[in-house]
């Protein structure tokens, strides 16, 4: 079993990441390379697992958005149109 741990103490200014899941893993490296004096990877395991630390601002939680049956079709019809300009 794999997983992925944030973890923030209160007053720090950053989130400590546990990364053993590979989605995780990849996307720490990627910011890494976007950000390297803001992504710090402390450690890294044998098996590729992580554990590193990010601004504790960039940390959000939002539930998925669920579009309605009107508004995909209208995203289904501009993108469409958006395509056909090329």
């Amino acid at each position: 079993m794999s997983e992925t741990v944030f973890e923030h103490l209160s007053g720090e200014e950053t989130f400590t990441i546990t990364a053993e899941e590979k989605w995780s893993i990849n996307r720490i490296y990627r910011l890494k390379e976007k950000h390297p004096d803001d992504v710090k990877i402390l450690f890294t395991n044998e098996d590729g697992s992580l554990l590193a630390q990010v601004p504790y601002k960039w940390i959000k939680v939002r539930p998925p958005r669920v579009m309605s049956d009107e508004e995909r079709k209208a995203l289904a019809e501009r993108l469409s149109k958006s395509l056909n300009r090329e």
